[in-house]
C-alpha cells in the first residue's frame, strides 16, 4: 500500500478508547499491518453501539476473536481480503 493510510497500535488504541458511540467503523484499505491480535481485540470494548465494521484490505494478520462478533448489535462485517484468516 504505497502512499496509503498506516494505522499504527498507539493510534488504534487511541481510536478505540475514544470511540464510544461509535456506529459504524471503516477502515477498508488501511495498512493495520502492525496491529496484533491482542491490539485487534481491543474492538470488543467498543459500545454496544457497534452496528458495522469493515477491515477490507488492511493487511491484518492472526485470528480474528470470536468476542468481536458478538458485539451485541453487530450486524454487518464485510467479507475481507486479509493475509491470513482472521
Amino acid at each position: 500500500m504505497v502512499g496509503g493510510l498506516e494505522l499504527n497500535p498507539f493510534t488504534w488504541k487511541k481510536l478505540i478508547h475514544n470511540a464510544t458511540n461509535l456506529r459504524e467503523l471503516y477502515l477498508d484499505g488501511v495498512d493495520m499491518s502492525s496491529i496484533r491480535e491482542s491490539s485487534l481485540s481491543m474492538v470488543k470494548n467498543l459500545s454496544s453501539s457497534l452496528v458495522s465494521l469493515s477491515l477490507s484490505e488492511t493487511e491484518l494478520q492472526g485470528n480474528l476473536s470470536s468476542d468481536i462478533l458478538s458485539l451485541p448489535n453487530l450486524q454487518k462485517l464485510p467479507k475481507s481480503n486479509w493475509s491470513t484468516p482472521l
